[in-house]
């Protein structure tokens, strides 16, 4: 599963869309190395770029369909950059990329809070995530989970709130987009992966459904994931790459293969837009 971490500027400018040789240069060597000769090339079901600079943002796109990346789900981590992230999928794209869409990845969204930022949640998150899952383009509840490693929210409140948003999701029968994260530093694992699965199990969450993100956790969390059928999202770290295919008793190639082959299982909406065809927008959703 390609994961895209993408930091930069809020500001936002309209740009010109001729490339430099030297980006021209750059491109061509993504495309030489990047999938080719596969219908549905990559997916790539993390990223957060919708606070890059227009500038940043045609760069990033033009790169990613370089290197053979024709969907990309931006993360939602907050309500406010929920509602970004919809907005870049249902009208900042084209402002900034210009009408081919035939030549561009496809974008999508999810809509949730992170547990670092549940401490703002308030009486209207729940209903404002659910508006947000309405659009055409909201793949996902989510990023949303336990954190118990930084402590940016109290325990109490990461629990409720992860509890209230795979509610959330299991009413709208909608896919999980976790985060999990034990302490890591002194004291021990206090058992984030045990309460995330008791809350998962609660609310009878298909595991085929809902993928941890940015997994850095132990061999042992991995496999009783990889066992009840969950799916990992691997960082770019080698070694847990490594980790887990000798967890699935596969090559680290395989893991890619299997992850590519199959990433549209975990967000079926996503599916539903074939080829060259993009969401119907709603002009008033917001």
């Amino acid at each position: 599963m390609l994961s895209s971490k993408s930091v930069g500027s809020a500001g936002r400018r309209r740009v010109s869309h001729r490339s430099s040789p030297a980006t021209e240069a750059a491109l061509d060597g993504l495309k030489k190395w990047g999938l080719s000769g596969t219908e549905e090339g990559l997916v790539d079901v993390g990223a957060n770029i919708a606070t890059l600079s227009d500038g940043l943002l045609v760069q990033q796109l033009q790169r990613s369909w370089a290197a053979g990346v024709k969907r990309i789900v931006v993360t939602g981590t907050s309500v406010r950059r929920s509602k970004w992230a919809e907005e870049l999928c249902r009208v900042r794209v084209d402002k900034v990329m210009g009408s081919d869409k035939a030549h561009r990845p496809q974008l999508f969204f999810t809509a949730g809070v992170h547990p670092h930022e549940v401490k703002n949640c308030d009486e209207n998150t729940i209903s404002e995530l659910r508006q947000l899952a309405a659009s055409p383009y909201c793949v996902a509840i989510g990023e949303c989970g336990l954190d118990y490693d930084r402590m940016f929210s109290p325990r109490e409140d990461q629990l409720d709130w992860f509890d209230k948003q795979v509610a959330l999701a299991s009413d709208l029968h909608m896919p999980l987009f976790l985060h999990e994260r034990d302490r890591g530093r002194g004291g021990g694992p206090l058992g984030s992966d045990q309460d995330c699965l008791r809350i998962l199990s609660k609310h009878r969450i298909d595991p085929k459904l809902a993928v941890f993100h940015c997994f850095t956790g132990s061999r042992r969390v991995a496999q009783g994931y990889i066992q009840k059928g969950y799916w990992i999202g691997l960082t770019g770290t080698v070694a847990v790459a490594k980790a887990l295919a000798e967890l699935m008793n596969v090559s680290v190639e395989e893991v890619a293969e299997r992850t590519t082959e199959n990433v549209l299982k975990l967000f079926p909406k996503i599916s539903e837009v074939g080829g060259d065809e993009h969401p119907s927008d709603d002009e008033g959703f917001w």
